[in-house]
């Protein structure tokens, strides 16, 4: 668009509600991504906590020397089965952070980026359709200009001519 006009054309008007429409959009998409990059980074706070919680297991494990009696060697078999349900509650609520929420941040963000995609095709394709109005208007205004300029011309070159003094 090339210069101020007082009033609009249907394709300006269309193009201030696309430009808008692609601004909600990638708004929409920012939201997406921080919801999305939150989401990974709680899943790879789970992982961390599940990879130590088993080494933690595995090196206890290791250094455990045998029982000397018959109620420790019970009370260290209840203590292996504490930290294993421990091992598998953090596996489990990592499987179901990975399955719940960070699918769905995921699946969410992959949507805003294709609706922010598409208002962007949208909003191009009508600024194109601008553009070419505004080339069209500009070839229309040279053109009457060059026809002025003629008649002009041709007007100045109908008057009679003085004769020379």
């Amino acid at each position: 668009m090339s210069s101020y006009q007082a009033t609009k054309t249907p394709v300006e008007t269309l193009l201030v509600v696309r430009r808008n429409a692609e601004e909600a959009a990638a708004r929409l998409l920012r939201e997406a991504v921080v919801r999305r990059a939150a989401a990974e980074a709680a899943q790879t706070a789970l992982d961390a906590a599940l990879k130590v919680a088993r080494e933690d297991l595995r090196s206890r494990r290791s250094t455990a020397k045998g029982a000397a009696t018959v109620a420790a060697g019970a009370a260290r078999e209840l203590y292996w089965g504490r930290l294993r349900d421990d091992v598998a509650a953090l596996a489990a609520r990592a499987a179901d952070h990975r399955a719940g929420p960070l699918a769905a941040a995921r699946s969410e963000a992959a949507a805003a980026t294709a609706a922010h995609r598409t208002a962007r095709g949208a909003r191009e394709l009508v600024e194109k359709l601008c553009q070419r109005a505004d080339g069209a208007r500009r070839r229309i205004q040279a053109r009457r200009a060059e026809l002025a300029d003629d008649e002009q011309a041709r007007a100045r070159g109908r008057e009679p001519r003085k004769p020379p003094s």
